[in-house]
């Protein structure tokens, strides 16, 4: 639906422009819409044999997709590295992405969920850590797996992606580069 409204008021496609407000503003190279099923550099997804869209168990071979993916759109459309993910965090989580502020507004709006430590609102979850709060998100597609988050307090944002479904230790692996990256500091 979003997707939709910003067409209509735009005037323009919803990727395009999210190209020319977003990607291109801020410097994300490597974030690429998931049109058609070839995208450079991609690690072949691992979905396991038992999965509930009965995929093929190896998502990819070499670049290429074993499906299309075009029906996540404004859902989430995008293929990203931990690169452009983690300097996507910083930029959004400090008040860079949109004219204004909207930080404290996508902090308080949320909810607590069933994971004791998380909160959840428009878009960032807050979660707890071993170093102190972090605000971020993370998601999966068929055969990959990501997270970002970002440390308010040292300014660090940290980017982790898995190319399979069965295992989700993303966040053991985040806090681990964030114990690293604070030990630098």
């Amino acid at each position: 639906m979003a997707g939709l409204v910003l067409e209509a008021a735009s005037g323009g496609q919803y990727y395009d422009e999210a190209r020319r407000r977003v990607l291109d503003r801020h410097d994300l190279p490597r974030t690429v819409e998931q049109i058609g099923r070839t995208f450079t550099d991609l690690a072949p997804g691992h979905v396991g044999e038992d999965n509930p869209f009965s995929l093929p168990a190896k998502t990819a071979e070499g670049d290429v997709m074993a499906f299309s993916p075009r029906t996540e759109w404004t859902g989430g459309g995008y293929v990203s590295n931990s690169r452009d993910l983690a300097r996507w965090a910083k930029i959004l989580y400090e008040e860079r992405a949109l004219d204004g502020p909207y930080l404290e507004e996508m902090l308080n709006s949320g909810y607590r969920g069933e994971d004791a430590g998380a909160t959840y609102g428009l878009g960032v979850y807050r979660a707890d850590s071993p170093h102190g709060e972090l605000i971020g998100h993370g998601g999966w597609f068929p055969g990959w797996r990501s997270t970002m988050y970002y440390h308010r307090d040292s300014g660090i944002a940290v980017a982790v992606q898995f190319n399979q479904n069965e295992l989700d230790f993303r966040n053991e692996v985040r806090d681990a580069l964030l114990a690293l990256l604070l030990e630098r500091r």
